[in-house]
C-alpha cells in the first residue's frame, strides 16, 4: 500500500468517528455532558486546563506523536476527534494534493499538525518548511519535528518586510496570535519577520504549497510573496474568517489579481469555485454559527 492510500485509509477511518463530534461540540449543558461521558478523565482535564493550560501528547491519524497543550483548539483530537469541518476538508485536499517530492510552506505551524502532514506524505523526497513566531508555541514544534531532518522551522513570522515588528498573544489560545493587534491578544512582543519572497530566495525553493493561517496578517503575506507566486504559481490555502475579514479579504483580492481563482468545499469535499470574495460572499459561505473555513486558490490555466 503506498503512502497516500495508507494515509487516506486512516483518515477516513478517524473522519467517519468525527462525525460524532457534532453530537458533541457546542456550549450547551447536553454538549458538554455528552463529552464529559465521551471520555470522563479528558473531559475534567480539560476544565482544569483552562484555569492553567497543561502540556499533553496526542497521536496523528498517521502515527505520529505530537506534543501540544490544552485548553488549546487541540482539544478535539484529546477527545479522540479530529478538529472542525474545516480542518477536516483541509487534511483531505492536502493529502489528495501535496506531492511527495513537493514543497510545503506552513504559515503559521502553530505546533505543527499540517507541518508533519506533509512530512509524511513527502517521506524524504520533498521538503517542508515551517513559521511559527510565538515563543512558547515555537518550542512544541521544534519538539514534534525534531525527527524530521527534511523539515525546516523557523520562528519567524512571513510579513511584507525584513526585520522584526510588533506580535500579539494570547497566553493561553494561540488562534488569537496575530501581527494585528486585538483586545483578545493584548501581550505585545517583537518578532523577528521576513518576506516569503526573500526567505525562497535565500533558500533556493521552489514552492508547490503553502498553508496560510496567520490570525488576520494573512494580505501581509501575500504582499511579501509577490514574486513567488507569480513565477512559480504554488496551490494556497487560506483561512477565511466570518468576522474582522478585511485582512483575508485583501489578501484574497490580491491573489486573484495574480490570476488565482478561489474556491470553497462542497458538501462532499470537493471544490466549488468562487467568483468574487468580499463580505457578501463570506456571510453566505460561513453559517452565523460558525467562525472560518479555508479556501483554496489556484492559478488559472489554458484549460480552465
Amino acid at each position: 500500500m503506498d503512502t497516500k492510500q495508507r494515509l487516506y485509509d486512516n483518515f477516513q477511518k478517524v473522519l467517519h468517528k468525527s462525525q460524532w463530534w457534532k453530537a458533541y461540540s457546542g456550549d450547551s449543558f447536553i454538549n458538554r455532558l455528552n463529552r464529559f461521558f465521551h471520555k470522563p478523565a479528558r473531559f475534567l482535564l480539560l476544565q482544569i486546563s483552562k484555569f492553567r493550560p497543561i502540556p499533553i501528547t496526542i497521536e496523528t491519524f498517521w502515527g505520529d506523536k505530537m506534543r501540544c497543550y490544552l485548553p488549546d483548539y487541540f482539544y478535539p483530537q484529546f477527545l479522540g476527534f479530529l478538529w472542525s469541518e474545516p480542518e477536516m476538508n483541509l487534511t483531505q485536499f492536502i493529502i489528495d494534493n501535496f506531492e511527495e517530492n513537493g514543497i510545503f510552506i506552513d504559515v503559521g505551524a502553530s505546533c505543527g499538525f499540517f507541518t508533519l502532514l506533509a512530512n509524511a506524505i513527502s517521506r524524504g523526497h520533498g521538503e517542508v518548511h515551517a513559521f511559527e513566531p510565538t515563543p512558547h508555541i515555537f518550542r512544541y514544534l521544534e519538539t514534534n519535528t525534531k525527527q524530521h531532518t527534511q523539515t525546516t522551522i523557523n520562528q519567524l513570522a512571513l510579513s511584507n518586510t525584513v526585520g522584526s515588528e510588533m506580535f500579539y498573544t494570547n497566553p493561553v489560545f494561540s488562534t488569537k496570535n496575530s501581527l494585528v493587534h486585538r483586545k483578545s491578544a493584548p501581550k505585545e512582543t517583537q518578532v523577528r519577520v521576513i518576506t516569503l519572497d526573500k526567505y525562497c530566495q535565500e533558500h533556493s525553493i521552489v514552492p508547490t504549497f503553502i498553508k496560510i493561517d496567520v490570525e488576520g496578517g494573512e494580505y501581509k503575506v501575500i504582499q511579501g510573496a509577490i514574486n513567488t507566486l507569480q513565477s512559480f504559481s504554488p496551490i494556497i490555502s487560506m483561512e477565511m474568517r466570518r468576522n474582522r475579514n478585511e485582512p483575508h479579504i485583501l489578501a484574497a483580492n490580491a491573489l486573484m489579481n495574480l490570476g488565482y481563482r478561489a474556491y470553497d468545499f462542497d458538501s462532499h469535499g470537493g471544490l466549488k469555485l468562487i467568483p468574487r470574495v468580499d463580505v457578501y460572499t463570506i456571510n453566505k459561505i460561513i453559517p452565523a454559527d460558525k467562525v472560518y473555513t479555508n479556501l483554496i486558490f489556484k492559478k488559472m490555466n489554458d484549460n480552465e
